[in-house]
Parts: structure tokens; C-alpha cells; sequence
């Protein structure tokens, strides 16, 4: 799987994945779970000092209740909410934050990924980005992600002299002196734990979700990762990360601990992964730097450190269309729950911060226009049908012009390259952009019916499953699975006494809706491989 690019172009501070390279056919099946996009994550000054004097937020209330992205534990039959969330990538650096938080928005977006390394903070002040965050709020969003990454020179175990881009790619010195002072404080000489301690206290009235750097096992050598079924992956191994296994369950400790000790709400993350081999190691060791063993100093493996086991993948490390890249995404998702059960750890939650789909096949990628809005909407609807409470599409904008860019990453976003742009009003959305603008405006707040979708009992021919809106209104998004290619055809009979009312796939655009009647109770369906949501009244 590629590696996310973090990009955190001031303004912005969320930074898409990661910083490039690959964490390419990760898991053993199609696709990845990270991207050689090259994109690095470094912070664009002159619009970082320009946002965070203006600080300007849109209209409404900021305070972060919005029930747009939110994540509860469901009630009766029903599952819990979905975010729907974005990875800001590229932004144009005359747009401030909550410029791109209305873009990802009016786009679909209900959540986002954030990024606030501590490089940045001491450079611009923890506090930079509070006004941001409080944006997104006001602009629908909710239930926030932020990976924590990119420790100060002073701080980290990077070669002197290093540019930001390396800083996110080293731990932080001082990981094993002690967390707390004797007063219960938190030691400033541990420098993980003390910049955890800043970020959460400072951003806590929004975030509550904390990633634990990007893709910490991004491999140049796509073999290494079958040795972490039996070995501890170590610094040598993890480029991006320069620390051992020992050292990133270390990082979950302390994060753990002290997130939760000021604001215990606070859900611990895993760092994108990719490979199910290194989650089983972060299961088999301890923060133990000798050996990774049990003592009475590291009593716990790593499982007792995170909440949340998320996730990186991206379809086009494998060949196929949108049905195959959805299947790749789910199996992933199994072998790491694979791992958990083989350890015998339970009740963790699933998201996934990064994935994304090109709208041009480029470098022998797969790619194009349906199979980018194909894949947005059907990869979301089996998150959540699938148990999942979020996932982070990557990203906002095409970071190219067609024709342009040999990487596929280069063509994931929502709107067409947003940089140069004058005004957000000259954002023009692209067809993966508007299906998930459908999703958001059909879907938003809406809850899986598990029973229901089990009584659907669709055939192998047709995906999808039953919903509850926001409106308490029962929803069926639906489409026919083809073998290869985006013209699959299918026929389903919806039990749907009154009818149903059809919104395809760019309701958002054409705000066309088709009313179907019941016949004998039922509605005879003619799906494709785009989706298509039916509301009943």
C-alpha cells in the first residue's frame, strides 16, 4: 500500500496522507493501502500566517455539535453513524481553511482528516489552527480525525539540518524517559508525551481522534512485510518511520495515556496502516525496547494502546474496476481483523483515513470516470454497511491538469485542480465529486438497517444494502456488480408497497428524481454499475 501524502499546506490544516512511497499491494491482496504521489508535507508559510491572522470562519455556530459526521454506538437494530470524510490535499494557497472546508462540504464531505505536526505548532503557535477547526464545524463538519507526526529538530532523531518532509519520516527522541513527573505532570523531557499533551489540550473542543503518525510501515521492499509474521519490524524495515515496532507501541502508550488523561474521550488511532503482518506485530510485543517482551515495566502489547484500527488502501495497486477495488478494500479490512481475532482482541472500531480512486487510467493504473464515481460511493456504502464509522476520501482536488501527470494520485479529487483558482465559486466539480455530493445529500445521518439489508437477501449479481435516513426514512442504495469494466446491468424486485423514489448517482447536479410505483407490493429495479439510492415514503 502507497503511502498517504500528508499534506498540510498551511492553510490547511489537514494534511492529506502521506509524504509518498508505497505501501503497495499491502496485505497480500489487490491494492494498497498507500501512494507514491511525492507530495510532501511541507507547511507553505506565507499562507499559514495569513490564515491564522485572519481566522475567518462562515456563518453559524462553530461549536462542535454538528451531527454531520458523528459516530455513535447506533441504537436497536440500527448501526451508528458514518463520516463521510476528506483529505484536503493541494489546496490553493490563496483559500483559507474554511474556504476548503466549504468546498469539501458543498462536495460531500460531512468530516475531515486533519494534520498538526509538532514542527508546525512551534513554529506558529499551538493555537494556529483553532479557528480552523472551529470552521469546520460551521461548515457541517464533525467527529475529526488528526494525525500527530513530525516532531521539531530539537526533538526528533532525524539527521540535523533535515527538512520537514524528514521530520515525518523520524520518531522523537526521548520516547522512554518517563512519561509523568512525580507530581502526576506530564515530564516535558519526553518530548512525545509533552506535544501530545499541547495538541489535545489545545484542540480537544473538536478533535477527539488522534492518529498516531502516517503509515508507519511503508516499505521500499514490498517482501519485507511477509518476515513481520514471525519478526519484530525494525527501524531498518520502516523508512518512514526510522523506529522499530518496540518504539511505534511506545508512541501508542504514551499518546494513550495522556490524551485520555485530559480529555477522556479521546479515541487513539493506528497510523494508516497497511500490512496485517506489522498490526499482528503491534499485538505480539510490548513497548519493551530490548525484545518487545512482558515485564513489570511494559506490562501490556500493543493492542491495549489504541482504540481504533485504521486504515490505508488504494485500488489502483491492482487490476479491476470499482467492484474489484471495493472487494480489495473489505479483504484488507479482514485480514486485520484477522490479526486482532488471532489475538485475541475484541471490540475495536474501524476507519479508514485514506482512499481514493483515479479519474484517468494513467501509468497502467486502472482509472476513468465511472470507475472513480463508482468507487467513491460504493467504497463508502460497504464501509459502513460493513461496520466501519468513517472513511477519509482522498483528496479535495486534482493536484494536475489531464494529461499532465503520469500518477494516478494526481487525479483522486473531488473538483478539478483547485491551485490557481480566484475565488472558491470557480471550483468546478468532476463526476467522482458529484456522486459523492449524492451520497452526502441522500445519505447524510443515515444508519445501516442490518435486518433489513439481511432480508434484501441480494443476489451475487447486485450490491448494496438497506438504510435508514435521517428523516427515519427507509433507503436502499443498490447496483449491479459486474466481473469487469462499468456497465453492469441487473434486476432486483424491491419489496416497496407504496414505491420507492430514485435518485441516481448525480442527483447532486441534475436534482432529477424518478418516482416508481409498486406493482403487487413490489418495484422491479434496473440497476448498472452506478449507484443508485432508492427512498421509499
Amino acid at each position: 500500500m502507497p503511502q498517504p501524502f500528508v499534506l498540510l499546506t498551511l492553510g490547511l490544516l489537514v494534511g492529506c496522507g502521506s509524504s509518498g512511497a508505497s505501501h503497495a499491494g499491502s496485505g497480500g491482496d489487490g491494492g494498497g493501502s498507500t501512494h507514491d504521489g511525492g507530495h510532501g508535507g511541507e507547511v507553505d508559510g506565507a499562507r499559514d500566517a495569513r490564515t491564522a491572522a485572519d481566522g475567518r470562519t462562515g456563518p453559524g455556530d462553530a461549536s462542535p455539535t454538528g451531527d454531520g459526521g458523528g459516530v455513535d454506538s447506533g441504537s436497536g437494530a440500527l448501526g451508528g453513524l458514518f463520516r463521510h470524510g476528506i483529505n484536503m490535499g493541494d489546496p490553493n494557497p490563496n483559500f483559507t481553511d474554511n474556504d476548503d472546508g466549504l468546498l469539501s462540504a458543498q462536495a460531500g464531505a460531512d468530516s475531515n482528516r486533519l494534520k498538526l505536526p509538532e514542527y508546525f505548532l512551534a513554529q506558529w503557535g499551538a493555537t494556529v489552527r483553532t479557528a480552523a477547526a472551529a470552521s469546520y464545524f460551521t461548515n457541517g463538519m464533525s467527529n475529526l480525525y488528526c494525525f500527530i507526526i513530525g516532531p521539531t529538530q530539537a526533538h526528533s532523531t532525524a539527521p540535523a539540518g533535515s527538512s520537514n518532509t524528514a521530520l515525518e519520516q523520524y520518531i522523537p527522541a526521548n520516547l522512554y524517559e518517563p512519561i509523568w513527573n512525580s507530581d502526576g505532570t506530564v515530564n516535558p523531557n519526553n518530548y512525545w508525551a509533552a506535544y501530545v499533551s499541547l495538541v489535545v489540550t489545545t484542540y480537544k473542543p473538536w478533535v477527539h481522534n488522534w492518529e498516531v503518525w502516517n503509515e508507519p510501515d511503508w516499505v521500499s521492499d514490498s517482501s519485507l512485510p511477509a518476515t513481520w509474521a514471525t519478526q519484530p519490524p525494525t527501524a531498518a524495515d520502516l523508512p518512514r518511520f526510522n523506529g522499530s515496532v518496540f518504539d511505534y507501541i511506545r508512541m501508542l502508550r504514551i499518546t494513550s495515556a495522556v490524551a485520555k488523561k485530559i480529555d477522556p474521550t479521546a479515541q487513539i488511532a493506528t497510523g494508516g496502516l497497511g500490512y496485517p503482518t506489522f498490526l499482528a506485530a503491534i499485538l505480539r510485543y510490548t513497548d519493551n525496547p530490548t525484545d518487545g517482551s512482558v515485564t513489570s515495566d511494559y506490562p501490556s502489547k500493543g493492542g491495549a494502546y489504541f482504540d481504533v484500527m485504521n486504515f490505508h488502501y488504494y485500488p489502483v495497486f491492482a487490476p479491476g474496476n470499482s467492484d474489484q477495488g471495493v472487494a480489495g478494500f473489505l479483504s484488507l479490512k479482514s485480514q486485520f481483523a484477522a490479526a486482532l481475532s488471532a489475538a485475541g482482541i475484541p471490540g475495536k472500531t474501524w476507519n479508514a483515513t485514506e482512499t481514493g480512486a483515479p479519474r484517468f487510467a494513467v501509468g497502467g493504473a486502472p482509472g476513468g470516470d465511472d470507475y472513480a464515481k463508482n468507487y467513491v460511493m460504493k467504497v463508502m456504502l460497504e464501509g459502513q454497511l460493513n461496520g466501519m464509522v468513517g472513511i477519509d476520501w482522498f483528496d479535495l482536488s486534482d493536484s494536475a491538469a489531464p494529461d499532465a501527470s503520469t500518477s494516478s494520485f494526481d487525479y483522486m479529487g473531488l473538483y478539478l485542480d483547485i491551485a490557481s483558482l480566484a475565488a472558491t465559486t470557480d471550483a468546478v466539480r468532476n463526476d467522482t465529486g458529484w456522486a459523492y455530493t449524492t451520497l452526502g445529500k441522500v445519505l447524510k445521518g443515515a444508519r445501516v438497517d442490518t435486518a433489513g439489508t439481511a432480508a434484501l437477501a441480494l443476489p451475487a449479481t447486485v450490491g448494496g444494502g438497506e438504510f435508514v435516513t435521517a428523516a427515519g426514512k427507509k433507503a436502499y442504495a443498490l447496483w449491479a456488480i459486474a466481473s469487469s469494466g462499468e456497465s453492469a446491468t441487473a434486476s432486483y424486485d424491491l419489496a416497496a408497497p407504496n414505491g420507492v423514489t430514485a435518485y441516481a448517482w448525480d442527483y447532486a447536479k441534475t436534482a432529477a428524481v424518478q418516482s416508481l410505483p409498486a406493482t403487487a407490493g413490489k418495484v422491479t429495479l434496473a440497476l448498472t454499475s452506478s449507484v443508485q439510492i432508492f427512498v421509499a415514503p
